[in-house]
């Protein structure tokens, strides 16, 4: 539920002060005609109108685009490794069955050529 609260200069009976009138900003203390807290935060205020944007929009827009780029670019790399990462695992027992052939066999060729030299 919003709650609007009296602005400088306005009583709504329904909705109690909320006690806040000595603090810049908060309340009737900011010496703003009444208008406090009116503007927002002073960005985008034109709306889309870009003619009227300045740096803090523009720079607003590229923090946006790079954070954007910046994750899109991260999920890639690290869908990459996780990727590598699957298929050294699904290959691990493939691979190991071949290392221990190989050993085999070259222990059996080391037999050989010791029996050879024996013989």
């Amino acid at each position: 539920m919003y709650i609007n609260w009296p602005i400088c200069g306005q009583s709504n009976p329904t909705v109690p002060n909320p006690g806040l009138s000595g603090y810049r900003g908060m309340g009737c203390g900011c010496g703003c005609g009444g208008g406090c807290g009116q503007r927002g935060l002073g960005l985008f205020d034109t709306g889309m109108d870009i003619t009227g944007w300045g740096w803090g929009e523009w720079l607003t827009i590229a923090l946006g685009v790079y954070v954007v780029f910046s994750v899109f670019s991260t999920s890639q790399r690290e869908y990459g490794k996780a990727k590598r990462t699957v298929r050294r695992i699904k290959t691990y027992p493939q691979r190991r069955r071949a290392a221990k052939r190989a050993a085999q066999a070259e222990e059996l060729r080391s037999r050989a050529a010791a029996l050879e030299a024996a013989a």
